[in-house]
């Protein structure tokens, strides 16, 4: 199991081991849809882009749908019920995490 600790910048770049290959997670702060905004992540492997701005949904596996290698992620604000937005990373009392279970890796509930 793989954490993330997401922070306040608007852009954030990680590099990773999940199941032994190397991928690299964008996050990028979209305000054009107001105050709330909106979070996406692109994923890359290499150079190759296999994922694209897919938007940060708190509670729902975010990859399920998509054959890159890596089957669950979710992200979990530890203090929050709702999205992540930039307010919540900014917040000193939110913690957000981004979780990638490997393979065989379960977990019994989300909540």
């Amino acid at each position: 199991m793989l954490f993330f600790t997401l922070g306040s910048e608007p852009y954030q770049e990680f590099t990773s081991s999940v199941n032994g290959v190397s991928y690299t997670f964008t996050f990028q702060y979209c305000s054009r849809y107001g105050d709330s905004g909106v979070w996406s992540m692109s994923v890359r492997r290499s150079n190759t882009v296999l994922v694209s701005s897919l938007p940060l949904l708190q509670g729902v596996n975010l990859l399920r749908q998509h054959s890159i290698g890596i089957k669950d992620m979710y992200v979990l604000s530890l203090n929050s019920n709702a999205d992540p937005t930039l307010s919540t990373f900014q917040s000193n009392n939110t913690e957000t995490l981004l979780l990638i279970l490997e393979e065989g890796e379960e977990i019994a509930a989300l909540g």
